[in-house]
């Protein structure tokens, strides 16, 4: 028994516990950036982390760099910059808005290394504008992947600085533990599910002219039900859609549903224009509950059996599918 490795253990946990208490008041992009760089100039690994995560191959690690909140430069002010000797780094971070800036620091910031760092995957066509105004781009999910790498490495020699920042930013970006659906796991079933149905909108989503949020995320559970509300955007500035992808359950049926619900009370105007589907129904069964007043589309018997035989990147992909199947239908009307 060693005192002071108990100690240690205790203080990383309580630091842990800490963050993610933060977490849930300090939400926003700058309050992520600030914690960000006060990590970083904390922690020179870290900040070596960061920059590789990045992707940022100019940067030179064990030498002396200095990174900076919010330099106004013109008409612009990127999140962090970052300098090492004669080399320029602008870091743009986003967690649910979408203005990303590449023509703008293009323009500001044409000899700097760019990059993108966000709390959801780009669409191609963005991926394409960032790609063409020379951004580098990657998820909080990749980075919070390799901070993880390296913490199980031992490489962070802070007290447990590190291991609470990964913490705090897996609260606020909803990067959650993703694990494969299996029936025969009771409870856990439905909340491996509810996960990947908030993945489906914080990640997978990424038709064009759209854009998806997770809608009122602890909006979860109900009497018969489980899931989540996702809010789908317009680039056209059209009144936002509220879809509920997850599970319908009760004691008197063999085994739950997969469905996705557009209520009548938020989506009147699909609720009254949509009929029936136009495109082949290889995944789902469509009705119209005029009783309960909702559009319901459910995964059929075969969509469904096949949903449960997969691998969990299967599954991730299957979702995707189906939901993306569902929103081409309701679009028609929209």
């Amino acid at each position: 028994y060693d005192p002071a490795i108990e100690r240690t253990v205790i203080e990383v946990f309580m630091l842990s516990k800490l963050f993610k208490h933060l977490a849930t008041r300090l939400t926003n992009e700058n309050n992520l950036s600030d914690l960000t760089w006060a990590v970083a100039e904390t922690n020179p690994v870290f900040l070596e982390t960061f920059m590789e995560a990045l992707k940022f191959q100019e940067f030179k690690t064990g030498e002396p760099a200095e990174i900076m909140r919010e330099v106004q430069t013109g008409d612009s002010r990127p999140d962090f910059m970052v300098k090492q000797g004669g080399k320029c780094f602008v870091i743009e971070n986003k967690i649910w808005d979408r203005q990303h800036h590449f023509e703008q620091y293009a323009t500001t910031f044409p000899d700097a290394a760019k990059a993108l760092i966000s709390a959801y995957k780009l669409s191609s066509q963005e991926q394409e504008r960032a790609n063409k105004n020379g951004f580098r781009y990657v998820t909080w999910r990749e980075m919070v992947g390799l901070l993880e790498d390296k913490l199980s490495q031992g490489l962070f020699d802070d007290g447990g600085i590190v291991a609470a920042y990964t913490q705090f930013v897996k609260e606020v970006c909803t990067i959650m533990e993703l694990k494969q659906v299996r029936l025969e796991d009771g409870v856990r079933c439905l909340h491996a599910f509810t996960r990947l149905a908030a993945w489906v909108f914080t990640e997978g989503f990424t038709k064009e002219g759209f854009t998806c949020t997770n809608y009122n995320p602890p909006r979860a559970f109900g009497e018969c039900w489980a899931g989540q509300y996702g809010e789908l955007t317009s680039s056209q500035n059209k009144p936002p859609l509220y879809l509920f992808l997850g599970m319908e359950f009760s004691i008197d049926k063999d085994r739950p549903a997969i469905v996705v619900w557009i209520e009548e009370d938020w989506n009147n105007q699909i609720y009254q224009n949509f009929s029936e589907p136009a495109y082949p129904k290889s995944l789902f069964d469509y009705k119209k509950d005029k009783n309960n007043g909702f559009l319901e589309f459910k995964l059929n018997d075969n969509a469904f059996a096949a949903f449960f035989s997969k691998s969990l990147e299967e599954q991730k992909q299957f979702l995707l599918d189906f939901f993306n199947a569902v929103v081409d239908e309701v679009t028609l009307h929209y």
